[in-house]
C-alpha cells in the first residue's frame, strides 16, 4: 500500500504549485497585453475545462488499476516540470491563442493529481468519505497557500524565473513516487524506497529555505525594495503608464502607490485641461 501521507503531501504541494503556476501565467498574460480584467472570466473557464478533462482522463486511466498510478504520477510531475520551463522561455512571444492553450494544459496537469491520490489512498484502506474531505481540505489549503506565496512573494521579491523554480522544485518533492514506480517492476527494494521518499521532503525543505533565504538576502532596505517593487509594477502594467500618487492616512502617514493609464488617456486629459484652463 502507498503510505497515506505522501497522497495528502501529493494534493498540498501540487495544488501549491498549480495555483502558482496559473498566477505566473496570469501576471505573464497581464505584461504582455496590458490587462486580464476583460478576460478574468474566460482565462478560469479555460483553466477549468483542462481541470476536468484532467481528472476525467486520470480516473479512467486509473479505474481499477491502482498499480498504474506510480507511472502516471511520475509521467505527470516530468511534463509538468518540463511546462513550467517552457513558459519561462517562450513566455515573451506567445500569443492570445496560445496563452490559452497554456491555461488549459496547466489545468489538464493539475486535474490529474487529485484522482491519484483518491486512488492511493483507497488502496491504503482509507474510508472515502475521510479520504474526500482530507483532499478537499488539503487541496484548499496547497492552493491558498501557492497564492500567496506567489502572488505576495515569488513575483514581486523574485520574478518569473525564480518564481517558476520554486514551483518546479515544489513538484519534484513528490519524487517518492519513482520509489514506487521502480518497486513496482522490482528494480529497487523497500530501503530505497524509504531514501527516495526522504530525498523527496529534503527537497521540500530546500524550497522552503530557497524562498527563506531569498527573502533574507532580498532585504537590502525600503529603498531596495521600493526600486524592486517599482520593477514588479511597470512589468505588471504592460503598455500602459505609470503615475506615482500618495493618500494621506488618517493616522498623520502617507500611503504611497502607482496609477497605470494608458498613454491615450493622459493625452486627452492634458487636451482638456488646457483647453478648459483660463
Amino acid at each position: 500500500p502507498f503510505p497515506v501521507f505522501d497522497s495528502y503531501a501529493l494534493v498540498f504541494t501540487t495544488g501549491a504549485a498549480g495555483m502558482g503556476s496559473s498566477i505566473v501565467l496570469m501576471y505573464l498574460y497581464q505584461s504582455a497585453f496590458g490587462s486580464i480584467f476583460l478576460h478574468v472570466g474566460l482565462i478560469s473557464a479555460l483553466f477549468m475545462l483542462g481541470l476536468a478533462a484532467g481528472s476525467a482522463a486520470a480516473a479512467r486511466l486509473l479505474a481499477g488499476a491502482a498499480r498504474r498510478s506510480s507511472g502516471l504520477l511520475c509521467l505527470a510531475i516530468l511534463i509538468h516540470v518540463l511546462f513550467c520551463g517552457i513558459i519561462l522561455f517562450l513566455a515573451g512571444n506567445l500569443t492570445r491563442a496560445e496563452f490559452a492553450a497554456a491555461f488549459v494544459i496547466s489545468g489538464l496537469l493539475n486535474g490529474i493529481y487529485v484522482p491519484l491520490a483518491a486512488c492511493r489512498l483507497n488502496a491504503a484502506g482509507v474510508p472515502p468519505a475521510e479520504a474526500g474531505a482530507w483532499i478537499e481540505a488539503v487541496d484548499s489549503l496547497g492552493g491558498a497557500a501557492g497564492g500567496l506565496v506567489t502572488g505576495l512573494v515569488l513575483l514581486p521579491v523574485f520574478g518569473t524565473s525564480y518564481g517558476l523554480l520554486v514551483l518546479a522544485l515544489l513538484l519534484v518533492t513528490n519524487v517518492a513516487a519513482i520509489g514506487s514506480f521502480l518497486r513496482k517492476y522490482g528494480r529497487t527494494d523497500d530501503l530505497s524506497r524509504e531514501r527516495t521518499r526522504s530525498v523527496g521532503y529534503v527537497l521540500f525543505g530546500v524550497t522552503v529555505f530557497m524562498m527563506a533565504a531569498g527573502l533574507l538576502l532580498k532585504h537590502g532596505g525600503a529603498e531596495e525594495a521600493r526600486q524592486a517593487f517599482l520593477a514588479f509594477a511597470h512589468s505588471a502594467a504592460g503598455k500602459n503608464e505609470l503615475q506615482a500618487r500618495q493618500q494621506s492616512l488618517g493616522d498623520g502617514k502617507t500611503f504611497a502607490y502607482f496609477c497605470a493609464t494608458r498613454s491615450e488617456e493622459r493625452r486627452v486629459g492634458k487636451e482638456c485641461r488646457s483647453r478648459w484652463s483660463p
